[in-house]
Formats: structure tokens, C-alpha cells, sequence
């Protein structure tokens, strides 16, 4: 007997370490409350009524207590998620001040896994030509507030062994749907004097395949020039 006892008391510590280490605290109550109300039909010289109504209160406290944060925290992941799909897509930003980049072609795609975006930009100055391209390092969301905070790492096309980054922040307009337009501001740094700069931005969504195919393909240097010039116009 002695012997049974402690193989039960020992799988018993097994199983609760187990469900400490994948739900916590509250699990393990949920457990025991479970294992009470069990008890209370099977074990001699206990009160069955007594050992299942303690049994069942504790597990629905603790189920509630462990329940109502998971879905909190489902639910914001999921506004997280919903706001990373809806600001996806392709995006014209405006720069200011123009010190090489006047206008770039962005690209958002969301990662439902993380919750986050991946940012990817192509930078061109007022004439339309190519400046610069960039690419984000790491995102984080806050939805709540229509942000995008990034990291971006990046080079002048015209040197790209000099590599820039910096962080950024977007600030997307609150609506219902789909989101078209924001406002941004950002700074890039490189080792040396004078290499620090913050500016601002806006940001148009672009809903034309054309501009996309112009843009991306870059077959036809002057289309594309032309399409930059006749976006800047119109922000």
C-alpha cells in the first residue's frame, strides 16, 4: 500500500508540474478542482455532495480566472492582426525635406504569425530617378492607435557599399476598412560628420496595378520617371 501510495502521490506531482509549466498556476487549481469532484463519488468516508460542490467552485473560478485573460490577450492579438492586413498593400510617401529622396514607393505585407509588417521602399528624387533603397529590420504594432513603429536598414543607389538605417514611425488615419493615408517621420544615420537627419512624411495609397507594374518592373526608366513626377504633383 505504502509502495501504491507513493507511485500516486508522485504521478500526481508529475502531472501538476506538467500543467504548472503549460498553464500555470490556475490550471493546476482547475485540476484539483476536477480531481475534488472525482473524489467526492470514489473515496471512502467523504461526503460526495460536499467534495463535488467544492470541487465544481473551484474549477469554475479558476477556469474563469484563466480563461478571461487568454481571451483578452486572443482578442488583441487578433486587432493586431486585422490592423496589419488592412494597412497591407502599396504606398506612395511624400518626403520632406527633399534631400534626395522626394517621393517612395512603399510596400507593407503583413506576418499573421508575429503580428507585425514588413516594410520594403524604393526611393527616387524629384526628377524621378532611383535615390535609394530600404528595407525594414524589425516592426512592432499598436493598433489601438493606428501605428507602425520600424527599423529599416538601407543605401544610395549611387553608393550602396555606404549603408544607412535608422527607425520610423506611421501614423495611419482612423477609419473603418481599409486604410488609404497616413502621416509618418523617420531619421537615418551613417558613421561620420553630419550624417544624422529626421524628416516627414506622407503617405497616399496607391490602388492603381499600373503604378505597381511601373514602378516594380522598372523596364522603362522614363515611365517611371514620369509617374514619380506626376505623384509628387498630386500630393
Amino acid at each position: 500500500m505504502p509502495t501504491e501510495l507513493g507511485k500516486f502521490s508522485s504521478g500526481l506531482g508529475n502531472t501538476m508540474t506538467k500543467l504548472y509549466k503549460v498553464g500555470g498556476q490556475m490550471l493546476v487549481f482547475v485540476f484539483l478542482g476536477a480531481l475534488l469532484m472525482l473524489g467526492g463519488n470514489y473515496i471512502p468516508g467523504t461526503n460526495p455532495r460536499f467534495m463535488v460542490t467544492v470541487g465544481a467552485i473551484v474549477t469554475f473560478v479558476c477556469l474563469l480566472l484563466y480563461a478571461v485573460p487568454q481571451m483578452q490577450v486572443a482578442g488583441a492579438s487578433r486587432k493586431m492582426r486585422d490592423f496589419c492586413e488592412r494597412i497591407a498593400g502599396n504606398w506612395w510617401e511624400r518626403v520632406t525635406p527633399v534631400q534626395g529622396t522626394a517621393l517612395s514607393w512603399i510596400t507593407i505585407r503583413a506576418l499573421p504569425a508575429t503580428s507585425t509588417v514588413v516594410l520594403n521602399g524604393r526611393a527616387f528624387d524629384n526628377q524621378g530617378a532611383e535615390f535609394a533603397k530600404w528595407d525594414s529590420v524589425a516592426s512592432c504594432v499598436d493598433a489601438e492607435q493606428g501605428k507602425v513603429f520600424y527599423h529599416w536598414q538601407g543605401y544610395q543607389t549611387a553608393a550602396p557599399q555606404i549603408r544607412y538605417q535608422g527607425f520610423g514611425e506611421i501614423t495611419f488615419g482612423v477609419a473603418e476598412g481599409r486604410l488609404d493615408s497616413g502621416d509618418g517621420i523617420f531619421f537615418d544615420a551613417r558613421l561620420g560628420p553630419n550624417t544624422f537627419s529626421t524628416k516627414s512624411s506622407r503617405f497616399h495609397r496607391s490602388t492603381d496595378p499600373h503604378e505597381q507594374q511601373t514602378v516594380e518592373e522598372g523596364a522603362d526608366k522614363s515611365a517611371t520617371a514620369a509617374l514619380i513626377q506626376k505623384k509628387l504633383s498630386e500630393f
